[in-house]
C-alpha cells in the first residue's frame, strides 16, 4: 500500500508540475496538445493506483511475447526512433510533445531491454521523464513567460496592461471582455511557440502590443484607432 501511496503522488506532483507552468507560468504556451500530454498523465495515474497488483502478474504479461516477436518490436522501435529524431530536429524542434515521445520510447526501450522486474515503477518514470524533458526543453528554447512578457512590455513605456489570447493570421481582431475591439497586423514570421496579446497605453493612445513567447521580444506595437 505504501507503494502505492508514493508511486501515485510521485504522478500526481508530476502533472500538477506540468500544467501549472502550461496554463499559470506560460499561459497556455508550452504545450501544443494538452490533452495528449493530459491523457499521458491520466493512465500513469491509474497505472500507479494499480502497482499493488502482485509484481508477477506484470511481468508474466512483459515477458508473453514470443522471442522472435519481441526482436521483431525492438527493431522496430529503434528504428522508429532512427526516423523520428531528424523528423522532429528539421520540422518541430519546438514541440514538447514530440520531444517527451521521444524520451519516453528509449526509456521505455531501456526498462524493457533491461528486463527490469518493477514493471509497477514504470508509470513514475514515464511521468519523471517528461518532466525532465519539458526542464531541458525550456532550458533549450527559453520561452518568455507570461509575466515577464508583462514587465517587457511596461518597460517599454505602457500602462493598465490587459493581456488576451491571440491567434495567428495575416490580421487579427478580437474582442474584450468590457465589449471593445482590439487588432492589428501580425508579423510575418510565424513564432513557433504562440504570441502574447496585450491591450496597453501610452501617452493616454490605445495600443495592441503583441510579444513573441520564443523570440522574446515585442513583436507589434499598433496604435488603435477611435
Amino acid at each position: 500500500m505504501r507503494k502505492v501511496v508514493i508511486n501515485t503522488l510521485i504522478c500526481l506532483v508530476c502533472t500538477a508540475i506540468i500544467f501549472y507552468l502550461h496554463f499559470a507560468v506560460y499561459d497556455g504556451m508550452l504545450l501544443q496538445e494538452p490533452f495528449f500530454t493530459g491523457s499521458i498523465c491520466a493512465v500513469c495515474i491509474v497505472f500507479a493506483l494499480r502497482s499493488n497488483i502482485d509484481d508477477q502478474t506484470y511481468t508474466t504479461q512483459w515477458n508473453y511475447p514470443t522471442a522472435f516477436l519481441r526482436i521483431r518490436l525492438y527493431q522496430l522501435l529503434w528504428c522508429t526512433i532512427a526516423v523520428s529524431i531528424p523528423v522532429i530536429l528539421i520540422t518541430e524542434p519546438y514541440h514538447f510533445e514530440y520531444w517527451f515521445a521521444l524520451t519516453c520510447i528509449v526509456v521505455i526501450a531501456l526498462i524493457s531491454k533491461l528486463h527490469l522486474k518493477t514493471v509497477p515503477a514504470v508509470p513514475v518514470t514515464v511521468m519523471v521523464t517528461m518532466l525532465v524533458t519539458m526542464g531541458v526543453f525550456l532550458l533549450a528554447v527559453r520561452p518568455i513567460s507570461a509575466s515577464n512578457a508583462e514587465k517587457l512590455v511596461k518597460q517599454a513605456g505602457y500602462t493598465d496592461l490587459y493581456r488576451f489570447k491571440i491567434e495567428f493570421s495575416g490580421t487579427f481582431w478580437t474582442t474584450l471582455p468590457d465589449d471593445t475591439g482590439i487588432g492589428c497586423t501580425m508579423p510575418e514570421e510565424k513564432d513557433p511557440l504562440g504570441y502574447y496579446g496585450f491591450r496597453a497605453y501610452k501617452d493616454s493612445e490605445k495600443y495592441c502590443v503583441v510579444v513573441s513567447a520564443a523570440r522574446g521580444q515585442i513583436e507589434v506595437q499598433e496604435k488603435q484607432g477611435e
